[in-house]
């Protein structure tokens, strides 16, 4: 809300100050205008009086004027007395909109030695000005120029009315005396002025050479303005052509039909584009406004944005645009006097509209719209005085007459620095995404990288883990070509003892001895192949499960019973347990289990213990406070060592190689394999040297039965 409330203070200040601005430059504009020129004159009987030291003269006070219906003759007015004209107040009398005939009575008295001189009516959007001049013979002369004529009909070529006219002097010099005397003989000059236009009338008397000098520094002034707005808008297409940012080609198409339209009130447009084209010329202005409006309305809301801004403000701006457009149409099929008065309300309503878009636009924090919102103040000013002005409600006075330049002029630059601004606005906008866009392309890079690099390094590591692999299966086919070959071969062997010991009537004594070789390893080709076997299954989940409530402590104890003697003599066999505990499991593989731990065991253990102790624990896996059955097969052997620790439960395994043991390393491995499916798991602790604990847990079954705790030692 602060910041909304600093940003709404900034604008009403800016406005504020640049209101101020306005008006002080405005100000010094009239001044040097009102000093660039004199007027003098002086009457004598209602009389405007020449002097010889005065070169241009304003006749608007010093005339009279009367409005009569549009079919009076100079007949009609010469018959009437002189109460239908009333004496002129203002420099420039202004009648606004009138349907009536103006008629001026000019009277002119000179005492000037200058006898021919220029009447001017210095506004060029008149439809026709006659003047009724008396010749020598006392006969009344007519001439008529304006819109409604070919411009090659005028004897000065230039953009307003001019006639030359003669104005006999009244001073006359004494032959004997030598002393110049003034004699009261007036020149009197009628004009009738019809127009669809309002009407001001600002008559001036110049003589030629004051002419040409006021006429060329108007042309240059003139010049430089239109000059100014076609370097604006030339720039504007270069700009657009270059970008093609809509705003500046509908900005361009906004100068040049403007400047179409002031060229067509000041006359050039009739003088130098279309002289003959009578029709065209005094519906130029309308068309050039209402083209105008409806090109300024579709920039207003590109540049404003105000789809996005004032959705409201939009449809507003749209509706305004569609009637512009049929002002457009209107301006070349309706009455141009009603024409001229609905552009007149319709053009300064739209710039308090605009303004007050502006200010919505501007107060969301939108930057461009605060320059948009002076030049929309430059326009409203300019409409406010040429309106009361048009209509008749004010008088003209000087700077008045140059409102549109001025006014325009501050408009332009700054609608133009409103464009540039949000080019501007647009280019750190497009800079900030695509900083934003080149961080983001960066990190993105970058993330890449990282990614081609964990994959590099996930590559390598597959890769050295696939040679190890190829590694693991040449030593286990090695392996399993050992542990086939040497059982096939015994009983290759000992067969062939058997066979010959028959031939040879061995006694049964020594043919029994072989017999138990061949049955063990045929014990020993046949574990092999179920160890295999089952693996295979177990990796594959094609071994079916039946899991039940078991009694782990009798099921020890009875595949402790049904072992062969595995262990040496030398190593003794401790078997504690508490009262019968029951787990979850599959009988099978369980008894699996238990023999490959025990036989594990018996391999790396030459003398000493081995126990085998049941426990209950609590885990707070796979479920917070799941109680578990821990079995753990402890022994006195080898060991192992930290870095075969994390391997030792991986197929193909064998760490101690050095000693006599058979084996090829999938016991261990389908161990975790079985327990993993089992809900249960499997780990060591062991050193070195020092023996070894592996251990495993299962899920715990209730079970109602009580007995003593037991301790069974068994020797072997």
């Amino acid at each position: 809300m602060l910041e909304k409330s600093r940003k709404k203070c900034l604008a009403t200040n800016f406005c504020k100050h640049y209101s101020q601005f306005y008006h002080l430059l405005f100000v010094l504009f009239s001044l040097c205008l009102l000093t660039t020129s004199s007027h003098a004159k002086t009457t004598q009987n209602d009389s405007l009086l020449l002097h010889n030291n005065l070169e241009h003269y304003v006749l608007g006070s010093s005339v009279s004027i009367a409005q009569t219906p549009k079919d009076w003759r100079l007949d009609d007015i010469l018959k009437t007395d002189d109460s239908l004209f009333i004496k002129s107040t203002e420099n420039t009398p202004n009648i606004g909109y009138s349907e009536n005939a103006i008629w001026v009575k000019i009277s002119v008295t000179n005492t000037a030695q200058q006898q021919k001189w220029l009447l001017s009516v210095e506004k060029a959007n008149i439809n026709s000005v006659t003047l009724f001049e008396k010749t020598t013979n006392q006969q009344w002369y007519t001439r008529s120029i304006g819109n409604q004529f070919p411009f090659s009909q005028r004897t000065y070529d230039f953009k307003y009315p001019v006639f030359p006219v003669v104005i006999n002097s009244t001073t006359e010099v004494n032959s004997t005396t030598k002393v110049n005397s003034t004699t009261s003989k007036p020149t009197i000059f009628y004009l009738k002025i019809l127009s669809k236009t309002a009407i001001s009338i600002p008559l001036t008397l110049k003589t030629e050479h004051l002419f040409s000098e006021s006429s060329s520094q108007q042309s240059l002034i003139n010049g430089i303005y239109i000059g100014i707005l076609l370097i604006i808008a030339f720039y504007s297409l270069t700009t657009y052509i270059a970008i093609k940012e809509s705003g500046y080609l509908l900005f361009f198409l906004s100068l040049m039909s403007f400047g179409l339209y002031v060229l067509s009130i000041q006359g050039y447009a009739h003088q130098y584009f279309w002289p003959n084209a009578t029709w065209w010329s005094q519906h130029a202005i309308l068309f050039f406004a209402a083209t105008t409006t409806v090109f300024s309305l579709r920039f207003c809301r590109i540049v404003m944005i105000t789809r996005e801004q004032a959705p409201f403000a939009d449809n507003i701006l749209a509706a305004l645009e569609f009637l512009a457009m049929l002002n457009v149409i209107f301006s070349l099929t309706l009455d141009y006097t009603l024409m001229g008065k609905f552009s007149l309300i319709f053009s300064s309503a739209l710039a308090f509209t605009l303004i007050g878009i502006g200010i919505i636009v501007a107060r969301q924090g939108y930057r461009p719209a605060k320059l948009y919102l002076l030049s929309w103040v430059s326009f409203s000013i300019t409409a406010l005085l040429r309106s009361v002005t048009f209509w008749g409600w004010s008088p003209i006075f000087t700077p008045q007459e140059y409102d549109l330049q001025l006014g325009s002029l501050l408009g332009i630059l700054f609608l133009f620095l409103s464009v540039t601004d949000k080019i501007r606005l647009i280019n750190q906008q497009n800079t900030t995404i695509k900083q934003k866009a080149l961080h983001e392309k960066t990190q993105a890079n970058i993330e890449l990288e990282r990614q081609i690099w964990i994959r590099t390094k996930d590559l390598t590591i597959a890769k050295i883990q696939l040679e190890k692999n190829q590694r693991s299966q040449t030593e286990f086919f090695n392996r399993i070509n050992h542990e086939i070959r040497t059982p096939t071969t015994a009983i290759l062997q000992y067969s062939s003892f058997l066979q010959r010991g028959i031939e040879c009537d061995l006694p049964s004594k020594d043919q029994l001895q072989h017999l138990e070789v061949v049955a063990s390893n045929g014990q020993r080709i046949n574990k092999l192949t179920e160890q295999l076997l089952d693996l295979a299954k177990n990796q594959a989940n094609e071994e079916k499960m039946v899991i039940r409530t078991i009694n782990i402590s009798a099921l020890i104890h009875t595949v402790i019973d049904e072992l062969p003697r595995l262990f040496p003599e030398d190593v003794q066999l401790n078997f504690t347990h508490s009262p019968p505990l029951w787990v979850q499991a599959d009988k099978q593989m369980l008894i699996s289990i238990i023999e490959n731990l025990l036989s594990n065991a018996a391999k790396y253990t030459s003398s000493g213990n081995v126990t085998v102790k049941i426990t209950k624990i609590t885990n707070t896996e796979p479920s917070p406070n799941t109680e578990m059955i821990k079995v753990t097969v402890s022994d006195t052997g080898t060991g192992l060592s930290k870095e075969e620790i994390p391997q030792i439960f991986s197929p193909f395994k064998r760490f101690n190689t050095t000693q006599n043991i058979t084996g090829i390393g999938i016991g261990l491995n389908l161990c975790k394999v079985q327990l993993e499916r089992m809900a249960g798991s499997i780990g060591v602790n062991s050193k070195k040297g020092k023996g070894s604990d592996f251990w495993f847990t299962l899920p715990l079954a209730v079970k109602e039965v009580t007995t003593k705790n037991e301790t069974s030692n068994i020797s072997t």
